[in-house]
């Protein structure tokens, strides 16, 4: 397969982006998401990117690529519907662009386990899968650039009707993946007194 040239623009891979107005198109994510610490990892495979890789190839990671050391994998937490989204943007400057993933979303009811789960983890570098709506599995973050708590705001709200719970940013210094593989939640050990 041919390298990429890294001084030059001539062989820049280029694929058209056609659109279909009669085929659905849906925003939102899932409500369950998936965490682990960077930490728990054994292999995080990336693709690899040449002139001849396609655009979505370029961002996949295939099924057998991530795999996590003995007694470690995902846990899942349920967020509260339509308070979740996922965006992948651009930062620097003109000529140095690079990529960078946030997923903002809200853990429903401000209850001691949640207030918990944000002081465990407020600093721990974390890899994060989340759901579209249609299905897709989009990985934030991975062991080399890890996700970081951006924001873990606790609120029991002012009004009985306000959402009560914790508002949670997580960032990544990194490209978004999309994931083919299975996501396994790993089950809670027995709480210890």
């Amino acid at each position: 397969m041919p390298e990429l040239d890294d001084c030059s623009f001539d062989n820049v891979p280029t694929e058209n982006l056609n659109y279909c107005p009669n085929k659905d198109m849906v925003g939102g994510t899932a409500i369950d998401f998936y965490y682990a610490p960077a930490a728990h990892f054994l292999t995080f495979v990336k693709p690899i990117v040449t002139s001849a890789t396609g655009y979505e190839a370029r961002i996949t990671v295939a099924a057998n690529s991530i795999t996590f050391k003995p007694e470690k994998g995902w846990k899942k937490i349920t967020m509260l519907v339509d308070e979740s989204e996922l965006k992948n943007t651009l930062v620097g400057n003109k000529g140095n662009k690079k990529p960078k993933v946030e997923f903002d979303a809200y853990i429903p009811n401000f209850i001691a386990r949640n207030i918990g789960f944000i002081d465990a983890h407020m600093n721990t570098p974390m890899v994060w899968c989340v759901p579209d709506s249609t299905g897709k599995k989009w990985i934030v973050g991975n062991p080399d650039a890890p996700a970081i708590f951006d924001k873990g705001d606790g609120t029991t709200g002012k009004k009985y009707e306000d959402n009560s719970g914790v508002g949670v940013t997580v960032s990544a210094n990194t490209k978004l993946y999309t994931y083919l593989g299975e996501v396994v939640e790993l089950a809670d050990e027995p709480a210890t007194p």
